[in-house]
Order: C-alpha cells, then structure tokens, then sequence
C-alpha cells in the first residue's frame, strides 16, 4: 500500500508539473503575441525583465510568509519558476516561430530529427533512411508525436516545445527540493535553477531537463539503498540515455560518487547496510539499461552484425570554452553572487562534515550534510571532466566538457541559496540580540532585490545572437519543394531521398537525406565519408546512363531527387553541390568542396526530369 501511494503521489506531482509548465507557456507565448512591439528593439527585454521581477519577488515573499498555509508555497514553487522561464524565451523570441539561432548551427539537426518523428513514430535517424540511429531520441521523438497530434508543422511547434520544456524543468526542480529540503528553500532553489538554465543551456532545453535534476540524483545516490530512490536513479539514467548521452555519462559518475559515499560513511559494523548500497547500486544500473535498450538496441545490433560504421566525429568538437574552465563566481552573470556564497558554503560545510565536526558550521541535520555533499560531487565531477578532455585534447579530440558548464554553475547556484539562507539567519539572530532586526531585514531585502534584478534581466551574448538569427532566419525554400513534387509525381516527402546541400529542406520536410548535412550530425552507420566518396564519383559519369547506374545500383539507397546550383565554371555552366568536409578540431570545424555535375549528363527526360526553380536545379531520377 506504501508503494502505491508513493507511486501514487509522484504521478500526481508530475502531472501537476506538467500542467503548471503548460499553462505559464500558454500564457507567455499568447501573451507576447498580443503585445505590437516595434522590433528590432530592446522593448520586449525591458517588458521581459520587469514581469521576471514582479515574479520573482511574489514568489519569494510567499515562501517566506509564516502567514500563509503550505498550499500557497507549492502554487508559487510550481508556477513562479516556469513563469519566469517562459516569459524570458518567449519575449527574448518576440516575432518569430523560430528558437534559438533559426535555421542555423546545431538546430537543423534537431528540427529535422523532431520533423522526422512527426511524419512517422517508428525510431529512425533525423537523416539517413538506412541507418541505424545514434543520437538519443527520447525528446526529439515525444515532440514530434505531439506535434502530429495536434498538427503543427514539427519546425513551428519545436519553439514552443522548448520553451515548455525549460519551463517544466524548473517546476521539476522545485518538486525535488521540495521533496529534499522543505517547500520554503524550494521556491528560491527553484528560481535559481531556472535563472542558470536560461542564461546557459537554453539552446539544449533536452539536456537541461534532466542537469536541473542531478542535484536531487546526487541526493539519492547516497541513499540508494532505499527502494525508491532505487528507482528514481535507474529510471533517472535510463531516461537520460535515450535522450542525452553526455548527461547520462556524468550521471553515471556522479551515482557512483554518491553511492561510494554512502558506502565509506557507513560504520565498519554495517555490512549489511553496505552490501545492500553494492546491490541497489548494480540494480540501478540494470534498470538504467534496460531503458536505455529502448533507444539503443537497433544501434548495438548493427554494430554486432558488422553492419558498416565510422568513428562518430561529434566529440572532436573544440570550441573556445570548451579550453576554459567554468568560473561562475567570476562571470559576467547574475550568477556571481550565489556562486560566490555557494563556493564559500560548500567548503565550509563539507570540509566541517569531513574532518567530523558534526555535520558542519550551520548544517546541523545530516540531510543537509547529504545536500553538501551531492552538490560538491557534481562541482567535483565537473571538473574532473574538463581536466579528463583536456588530456584526451592530445589526442586530438575532447569529452565535450563545455557541455557540463550548466551543471557546475548550477551546483554553485544552488549551494548559494543554502549559504543566503544560513547567512539570513545568523543575521537575523545577530539582529534581534543587538536590538538592530529591522536594519538586518532592510539589508536582506537589499541584497536579494539586486539578485534579482541581475538574475532577472541576465541574456547571454550567445541567446542575444541567436535570438537575432532566429527572427532573420530564411522561410521555407517553397519553390524547390514544389519543384522536387513536380519531379517526382507528387511523392510524400517521407518517401524520398535527396541530395541538396541546401539543408533547411530537411528541417520544413522529412525528406531523406542520401548526405547528412555534416559529419557531427551524421550516424556512425550511415558512413558520412563513404558517401562523400561515392557522390564525387557521380560527378565523373560521362554519360547519363553511367550516372543513373550509379545512383541506383550503389551500397546505399541512392537519391530520388538531385538539388543543384547553376554556377559558371572554366568551360560553361556546371550544376554544383557543394561537399561539406570535416576539419575538427580546427576552427572552422568544416570545409566545403564544390562537386560539378555536367548539365549534359542529365539530358535525357527518359532518366532525368530537370525542374530550375528558386536559383537551384531539381532533378527527379526516374
């Protein structure tokens, strides 16, 4: 009966998330919507911040009211943070359907991967028809089958899917803490988190769902060897895997970390309490790959069966930040403050805990000990990844550590909620002993008004840019789609593959891609260089016979349809398609190579149906 219950109220909870998250999304996006800026302009910002503010500060004084019963605590904790996150997007995205950096960079990959699922709910690469998948599909696939549900082209319906899903990360973590330290620290904890994850991981809203749940895995860990948090860790990290990879990895480290905590700190006498956290740990483990097989297995099969395969070039990526350390604390955030305080108290608490002077300077339960230390083990794991990428940079490749930016910020944030708080009461005790109370809670107000505001009305240089591109960003290439209709009889997109090296196709089309936009988004089974191989070898052909021999006789389903570009070449005109090479971990990480197709190639209508439409030659192979 226990079990039900609690299984019982987790749902419940969940689904109240959910619903919360809807609603403040619902309401920041039609609510930006009504509102007539003239844009370009800062107004939207302005706006953002002051509802941000007004906000925050309800939300705060009902978790700090003695006045008010719990049930207020949890409407604030629940709303207030998904609130604030779905007002920052949805007015910093005033005036375009698009996310984050349009049409651009990373989001080609994951529109296209969301469009894919949205045609069709079988488990599938974003790109290649043959091949086995290879980035995680969790997110990707459930946005795609809502977007069919309610019939929104997937490219629309990812910007609100995003904003959705950074604000129910925020109402997730407020249900966490709530459910760790109490709902009066839950609602700042809550509010801190969404402050991180919008200024840091808002262009990846699918990782920061579960990084603003490592610290309450953190916690579980060390308590692991209870069914429930069991559970939540092996559900936790198999869920992780089929829909981030990186975050389940260091997840994985920050579980073990937790539980060999737990291990050491148990007396010598308790073998059996040990042998049950070795157990629980191992268990967790199973039910994380048993999840994990939901995604995975038609990759692991491929590779047992031989099938072909090149090295995944994704983590040669080497950006600028990913060769410096994250330093919260002396950022240009709103983020520095709470990292400062967080450093201070994590140190403090911890070294106190590890020398045994009881549970530490103003932690005196062993749940907050337990609070500590998870979030000096996902500081700890941090950075021990950046220094592991570092000598893994000798070789030539990374571990993508830049991507675990979020997670160290975010502990130091958290941390610094604890340390604001422990500080607030000395303060307060200091003051109504020395008759000074009122100028005490006059500096509190002070000093949290300007945490605020700065955490408030903080966009990255990085959002402020994309956000820029996404409303600049180029509309669907019309005339080609119509173009590749014609050509091809009126075939379903989802039926045909095309080579184009005009990518947005992909991202407003499930088209099939014969190439993958570029080696970091391709699949290890779909042999990216292979296939650039192959099409350097069709601009040879001397004849359209040779050529339409090639296309479809070769390893791979060959393209129904060739998108070109008419460009002047040394004897005439040339169709070019302009081959994408990869050059990480140099800056730049890609070049492109023009292949010229000769036009005379495609003359014959018995092999060939050629269309010129919006600068581009389409060309059906019949």
């Amino acid at each position: 009966m226990g079990t039900a219950r609690t299984i019982g109220r987790t749902a419940a909870s969940i689904a109240g998330a959910v619903v919360a998250a809807g609603a403040m999304t619902a309401a920041a996006l039609g609510g930006a919507a009504l509102i007539d800026f003239q844009t370009p302009s800062y107004l939207p910002q302005m706006a953002m911040g002051t509802l941000i503010v007004a906000i925050a500060a309800l939300a705060l004084w009902a978790a700090g009211s003695r006045r008010l019963p719990e049930w207020s605590r949890t409407i604030a904790g629940l709303l207030a943070p998904a609130a604030g996150s779905a007002i920052h997007q949805s007015f910093l995205l005033y005036g375009t359907n698009h996310y984050l950096n349009g049409v651009g960079g990373d989001q080609l990959n994951r529109v296209a991967y969301m469009g894919r699922f949205a045609s069709s709910p079988a488990l599938a690469d974003a790109f290649y028809k043959d091949a086995a998948p290879f980035y995680p599909a969790g997110w990707f696939w459930i946005g795609g089958r809502i977007a069919d549900l309610v019939g929104v082209p997937a490219w629309e319906f990812y910007k609100p899917f995003a904003i959705f899903t950074m604000a129910l990360a925020a109402s997730f973590a407020f249900l966490a803490w709530r459910a760790l330290a109490g709902s009066r620290i839950a609602v700042p904890l809550a509010l801190s988190t969404a402050a991180v994850g919008l200024v840091l991981a808002a262009y990846e809203p699918y990782s920061w769902l579960f990084i603003a749940l490592l610290p309450a895995v953190a916690v579980w860990a060390q308590r692991i060897a209870e069914p429930r948090y069991l559970a939540y860790t092996g559900v936790f990290l198999g869920l992780a895997a089929i829909t981030y990879t990186l975050i389940a990895a260091i997840g994985v480290v920050i579980v073990t970390s937790g539980a060999a905590i737990s291990f050491a700190r148990t007396p010598r006498d308790g073998r059996g309490t040990r042998l049950r956290i070795v157990a629980s740990w191992v268990a967790a483990g199973i039910v994380s790959a048993l999840i994990a097989l939901l995604f995975w297995t038609p990759y692991l099969l491929a590779v047992l069966r031989g099938d072909g395969h090149e090295r995944s070039v994704a983590t040669d990526f080497a950006p600028e930040d990913a060769a410096q350390w994250p330093l919260p604390m002396l950022s240009g955030t709103g983020l520095v403050l709470m990292s400062i305080a967080g450093l201070v108290w994590l140190a403090w608490t911890v070294g106190g805990a590890v020398r045994g002077r009881g549970e530490g300077a103003g932690a005196s339960s062993p749940e907050i000990v337990r609070i500590a230390f998870a979030l000096a083990i996902m500081v700890l794991a941090g950075y021990a990844w950046f220094a592991l990428s570092g000598l893994r940079a000798i070789t030539g490749s990374t571990l993508l550590p830049f991507r675990l930016t979020p997670v160290i910020t975010l502990a130091f944030a958290c941390a610094g909620v604890f340390a604001l708080r422990e500080a607030w009461r000395r303060a307060r005790a200091w003051g109504e002993a020395n008759d000074r109370g009122p100028q005490v809670a006059a500096l509190a107000v002070a000093l949290g008004a300007v945490i605020v505001v700065h955490a408030a009305q903080s966009v990255s240089e990085e959002d402020a840019e994309f956000s820029d591109k996404a409303r600049s960003a180029p509309g669907e290439p019309t005339a080609v789609v119509e173009a590749i209709s014609d050509v091809t009889g009126g075939a379903e997109p989802k039926d045909l593959v095309v080579l184009s090296d005009d990518t947005s196709l992909y991202m407003f089309h499930p088209y099939w891609a014969f190439q993958a936009p570029a080696a970091a988004y391709a699949a290890p089974t779909g042999e990216y260089e292979k296939r650039n191989g192959l099409i350097e070898g069709w601009s040879k052909a001397t004849s359209g016979r040779e050529l339409a021999g090639a296309l479809h006789g070769g390893e791979f389903p060959g393209p129904d349809v060739l998108v070109l570009t008419p460009e002047k070449g040394s004897d005439g005109e040339v169709w070019a398609y302009d081959e994408v090479v990869n050059t990480m971990p140099l800056k730049g990480n890609i070049r492109q190579v023009p292949i010229e197709f000769d036009p005379e190639i495609f003359a014959d209508e018995s092999m060939f149906h050629v269309e010129h439409a919006g600068g581009r030659v389409v060309i059906g192979v019949r």
